[in-house]
């Protein structure tokens, strides 16, 4: 008789959900931990989100439902992980090599606009119990300063926060996950992505209007432009004009002539200005509206909202006060006073 070898069944135990996992750390059904995170802390976001939002929060232990982790919908159906000023806190003093930190400020005072005085820059000194030499960065405030609501009145608490998520990001190796700021702006103004140009497309526009030569793929698709005299459009007609245009020096964007604005030239000897940049973009003004309606902010309340800055629609906030605003309108009304706004 042949011998058989008798094959083993082993049972294998269904893996927990991260859903699940972190329901059962807080005592509560995952539907309802699903539908509480959905609809609070990260409203209007899909399973796919949520996922990703979960995964990088359980990567560095961090919590959702206090908002050390919350995010913003990014660009293609993603999501921009951001880490509150209480997260960084917690993820600097849980790591194991976390062994202390000092500040240093600055002698000189600046004074920016629409702000208070505040050090001209501030440094965090990091130690960590396997290194010899700690992490010293230093942050200064023209680099940092925003016009917003939170930056004007509390200048110094918020150079100091940008300092300390800096030395922690640098002395721990904290990456994927962004602060308040760098969320608010990889929202609403998008990363460039190099992609060859059309003729007509904004990267043209500048390219002409900096007198720069068309791309390959420009000049072969373009047609022959006839004379000047001949393509210019009598001013007194009601063809439309298409002025030259301005860029963006940081994000590359071609800037419409209605929206830009000189920088301030003619500052008081006694304290620095800080430029507050140009007024806040249509899709800026576009994602306002949206934050306003699907966070159920009533009329009355948007319009103290937008006093704060001494406007009285969107269209007047500055780009850097309409990334604030937007923040403010995605936290909630319920939700200003706590975070000290």
């Amino acid at each position: 008789m042949p011998y058989t070898k008798k094959k083993t069944e082993v049972a294998v135990q269904p893996k927990a959900s991260l859903i699940a996992k972190m329901a059962a750390e807080r005592s509560v059904d995952p539907t309802e931990f699903y539908h509480t995170v959905t609809e609070t802390m990260f409203k209007g976001a899909n399973k796919a989100q949520l996922m990703t939002l979960l995964l990088v929060a359980d990567r560095y232990h961090l919590d959702v439902t206090t908002k050390e982790i919350y995010a913003f919908p990014g660009q293609g159906g993603g999501i921009v992980p951001v880490v509150s000023i209480d997260g960084w806190i917690s993820l600097a003093h849980q790591h194991p090599q976390y062994d202390g930190e000092e500040f240093r400020y600055a002698d000189k005072m600046v004074v920016p606009a629409g702000g208070k005085a505040c050090p001209e820059w501030m440094e965090i000194v990091v130690y960590r119990k396997d290194t010899s030499h700690p992490t010293v960065i230093r942050e200064y405030l023209e680099e940092c300063f925003r016009s917003t609501a939170t930056w004007k009145s509390h200048t110094k608490r918020m150079l100091r926060h940008k300092t300390m998520i800096q030395g922690y990001r640098v002395a721990f190796g904290f990456s994927g996950i962004k602060d308040d700021d760098e969320g608010e702006r990889i929202t609403l103004q998008g990363t460039a992505t190099p992609t060859a140009a059309t003729d007509g497309s904004s990267a043209a526009r500048a390219r002409a209007a900096l007198g720069a030569a068309p791309t390959p793929t420009e000049a072969s698709s373009a047609p022959e432009s006839p004379p000047v005299e001949e393509s210019l459009p009598n001013r007194l007609s009601d063809e439309a004009y298409d002025p030259p245009v301005d860029v963006d020096e940081v994000t590359g964007e071609v800037i419409p002539p209605d929206e830009y604005e000189p920088p301030v030239d003619d500052a008081p000897e006694d304290y620095e200005v800080i430029d507050v940049g140009p007024k806040a973009t249509k899709q800026q003004v576009a994602a306002i509206n949206a934050a306003k309606r699907n966070n159920q902010w009533g009329d009355e309340e948007f319009a103290v909202l937008l006093a704060e800055y001494d406007v009285a629609k969107p269209s007047e906030l500055t780009r850097e006060q309409a990334l604030e605003v937007v923040r403010q309108l995605m936290a909630g009304p319920g939700e200003q006073e706590e975070m000290g706004l």
